[in-house]
């Protein structure tokens, strides 16, 4: 009778081992999953802010963040956003569900050389878009894609890939 008690806990044990070692497995897992989606999350936000960006270059500099370490620019929500990025000029919900899934920031890039950084000022046409996505606490993921305004132009044709088709003007 002994022996059954103790073969019968020594399974009961194994089992539960088991069982402990798939519950973290399982939580890894919905751990990566929700972090790949919360970087396609950070990185929609960036997408939904280039066109309102390019379209309102002169604008960037009232609504840059101007706070020093950068850590602090990232609102909480998009109510805490600059004007220019908060809804509804941009929806910040991607998924539909009545709820924000991230919030974003403009950060000025170092373009004060020589001399001290003014966050406030831009002076060469080059911003950072931050978007953080909110939608999974566990999994935060950010997105800061450096953005440039060049004031528009033509089409070199002479350069990698032409215009209309000619592959760089070689008559190919």
């Amino acid at each position: 009778m002994m022996v059954t008690l103790i073969v019968v806990a020594s399974l009961l044990a194994g089992a539960a081992v088991l069982v402990a070692m798939q519950l973290g497995t399982n939580r890894s897992t919905d751990l990566t999953r929700s972090g790949m989606t919360a970087e396609y999350c950070a990185e929609a936000g960036a997408e939904r802010a280039m066109p309102l960006l390019v379209a309102s270059a002169g604008n960037w500099s009232p609504s840059l963040c101007i706070t020093s370490p950068e850590s602090t620019c990232q609102p909480t929500s998009p109510a805490g956003e600059v004007a220019m990025l908060a809804p509804p000029a941009i929806n910040h919900d991607l998924d539909g569900d009545g709820v924000p899934d991230f919030v974003l920031y403009l950060r000025d890039d170092d373009d004060e050389i020589p001399g001290p950084q003014n966050y406030g000022i831009d002076t060469d046409n080059r911003v950072y878009i931050v978007s953080t996505c909110i939608k999974f606490p566990d999994t935060p993921h950010q997105v800061k894609e450096l953005v440039q305004f060049n004031g528009g132009g033509g089409t070199n044709c002479a350069m990698l890939g032409g215009c209309n088709g000619r592959n760089n003007n070689n008559g190919i």
